[in-house]
């Protein structure tokens, strides 16, 4: 039967804190020779590979679900004719086809105005605007159930 033993560290080899000085006690020479266990860094970085794992598997059962946001665009425009601005959204969007109520914000030069659209006028997908002042801008605001409003902004384009 063979017997293991531990590999003998050659005595000529000076580890950093043997050579600090004659000072320091030397090793008799039927003593065994220090052993140099590095396994300590690995176990630690084991453990705290396994404290990562664990506390993973712990929060993915935790984690609330992300929010999905889902835009609803309706694709309002406003744009120059001759002496009105054309004012158009696209009347099959799901935001435009279950809207309760649509505000038409108006801001014309220095006046603004709210102005309520009528589900008929809104189901149709567009309305002309006779502006007074150069300088338009216009809100399209739709309530959606349940409590939901979606918006989009508009401004036409220098006249032709």
């Amino acid at each position: 039967m063979h017997v293991c033993e531990p590999e003998r560290i050659d005595d000529s080899l000076a580890f950093p804190h043997e050579e600090l000085g004659s000072d320091m006690q030397s090793r008799p020479a039927d003593a065994a020779p220090p052993r140099h266990v590095r396994r300590f860094p690995w176990m630690l970085a084991g453990m705290a590979a396994l404290v990562c794992l664990a506390a993973g598997f712990i929060h993915r059962g935790v984690a609330p679900k992300p929010i999905r946001i889902e835009p609803l665009p309706f694709g309002f425009r406003a744009q120059h004719h001759q002496d009105y601005v054309l004012l158009t959204w696209n009347p099959a969007a799901k935001a435009v086809r279950n809207a309760t109520r649509a505000t038409l914000s108006i801001q014309d030069g220095p006046q603004s105005e709210d102005a309520e659209l009528s589900l008929e006028t809104l189901r149709r997908g567009g309305v002309r605007y006779y502006p007074v002042f150069e300088d338009v801008s216009f809100r399209l605001t739709l309530a959606n159930p349940p409590r939901q409003t979606v918006s989009e902004g508009s401004r036409p384009s220098l006249r032709p």
